[in-house]
């Protein structure tokens, strides 16, 4: 049998003003809010840094800033980042810090869609979400420590307490997980405003929902083909239906804009920023665009001379001009003696003994050296190179037709080795990434014979028409400019 023992009000009154306290600072805009939500954008970023295209970053930081000014809060500053995150979402925190991932960049069709993101997310933080709850949170473990000292246990059933603090933390969950739909409305509500205020068809949140739904549809038939468990989806506007009135509701009541005041992109911005822009799939191991040869397994990049033709097999590339037999031949092997200097390698180990105009390449963390080996026998003049990189030679042999050596293609020579260097960040991330690119529907296409010739390894078609706006169902209108993948 259960009994109450006497009632210790002094650990409740301190619970209970100790909650007053935290209400006040969730509530508050202070710098301590800022100041972590500086922390959190430190430690987000070193999770996943941020997409490496500056003029992407400065886009989409303006755009966000436009929406913002428009905002309860235009006058802080307003930090807006694409994270490098194969995630479909978005999410803000405290302090006017804005983040939207590349896994949901690559599937907008639009600059209002992605207004449509942004404003939601502003809408999050002018609201005061993120506070709301963690003064839930906080409210939430008050009730669990009231119900702990207010309800004890002298004899019989035990399990009496566990219940109460299984209710208390069921509640918790409730209130903590997520913002919940009346903030997700909210948001919805506030960003459909600012984006009336900046120019932006506020119906594009409603295209935004519909979207993400599609891709949800998608990762369920996904999962369930490949044999994996199938799990609910947590990103951005989940708390929505497909139809939602609430919503609908919510977006008609801010308004439309007057004809002539639409700002959907349709200046090609956006277009010309998703161009090239990061397709999430698996990424490239070597991969050439244009006349710059990327391999990271090696990682090194080096650029031909523009317009050459540049093949690669195994540990040689070749590039080819158009003229005068001009080539340019490089190969890769093992350093075995890493005593050695790259002088030597070339007159030692590669038996160069006849070369010419010899000449420091590179630095001290990338050594090399270079010279001319003059013509001989079958032989015409070649330029003679290697460079010292990550326990590796990377041998390099240029010429032209006998007889045709001058300092013009001499010049185009030593361009190409001076082009050589480690993968940056941006190299790993973007340029040995398949990369969406545009192109415009002519007569007898469908998704089905787009996706024959899609690098996109897995459920191309469903891919395509996802990127397009046109999942499960419907064909390219002639003349429409569709995202593609290359």
């Amino acid at each position: 049998m259960l009994r109450l023992k006497k009632l210790n009000l002094l650990p409740i009154l301190f619970v209970l003003l100790a909650w007053v306290v935290i209400a006040d600072d969730a509530w508050a805009l202070s710098k301590k809010e800022i100041k972590e939500g500086r922390e959190f954008y430190e430690h987000i970023t070193k999770q996943h840094p941020p997409y490496p295209d500056e003029e992407l970053q400065k886009y989409v930081s303006d755009l966000g800033n436009k929406l913002a000014a428009h905002s309860e809060l235009p006058d802080i500053d307003w930090t807006f980042t694409v994270l490098d995150d194969p995630t479909i979402n978005a999410l803000a925190t405290p302090g006017g810090f804005v983040y939207v991932n590349t896994g949901l960049m690559a599937y907008l069709r639009s600059e209002a869609q992605l207004a449509a993101v942004i404003g939601h997310e502003i809408g999050h933080v002018t609201g005061g979400h993120g506070r709301k709850k963690k003064a839930s949170a906080a409210w939430s473990n008050a009730l669990r420590t009231i119900a702990a000292v207010a309800v004890g246990v002298t004899t019989g059933n035990s399990n009496a307490v566990n219940s109460t603090n299984q209710m208390g933390a069921y509640a918790g969950t409730a209130m903590v997980m997520g913002y919940g739909r009346e903030m997700e409305l909210e948001a919805d509500a506030f960003g459909a405003r600012y984006m009336l205020a900046a120019g932006y068809p506020p119906e594009a949140a409603i295209e935004m929902v519909s979207t993400l739904k599609d891709h949800e549809r998608f990762h369920r038939l996904q999962a369930k083909a490949l044999g994996k468990e199938v799990r609910g989806y947590h990103g951005l506007f989940s708390t929505h239906p497909r139809n939602d009135k609430r919503l609908q509701n919510a977006i008609k009541a801010v308004g439309q804009l007057e004809e002539g005041q639409v700002r959907s992109g349709l200046d090609g911005e956006f277009e010309r920023r998703m161009e090239g822009f990061k397709f999430l799939d698996n990424p490239l191991n070597i991969r050439t665009v244009g006349s710059r040869y990327y391999n990271r397994p090696m990682d090194f990049t080096v650029a031909f001379p523009s317009g050459w033709e540049v093949r690669s097999k195994g540990a040689i590339v070749q590039a080819r001009g158009t003229s005068d037999g001009a080539v340019m031949q490089m190969r890769v092997k093992r350093l075995r003696d890493e005593e050695m200097t790259p002088e030597e390698y070339l007159r030692k180990e590669r038996s160069f003994t006849t070369l010419e105009q010899g000449e420091v390449l590179g630095d001290e963390k990338l050594p090399g050296f270079t010279g001319i080996v003059p013509a001989e026998g079958k032989y015409p003049t070649r330029r003679i190179a290697v460079l010292f990189h990550k326990r590796r030679a990377f041998l390099f042999v240029a010429q032209v037709d006998k007889g045709k050596h001058n300092s013009f293609y001499d010049t185009l020579f030593m361009a190409s080795l001076w082009s050589f260097r480690p993968l940056t960040d941006y190299d790993r991330s973007i340029s040995l990434a398949r990369q969406i690119t545009w192109y415009q529907a002519q007569a007898g296409d469908t998704f089905a014979g787009l996706a024959t010739n899609s690098p996109i390894k897995n459920f191309a078609e469903e891919q395509l028409r996802l990127l397009n706006g046109y999942y499960p169902y419907g064909e390219p209108k002639v003349g429409e400019w569709l995202k593609v993948v290359r």
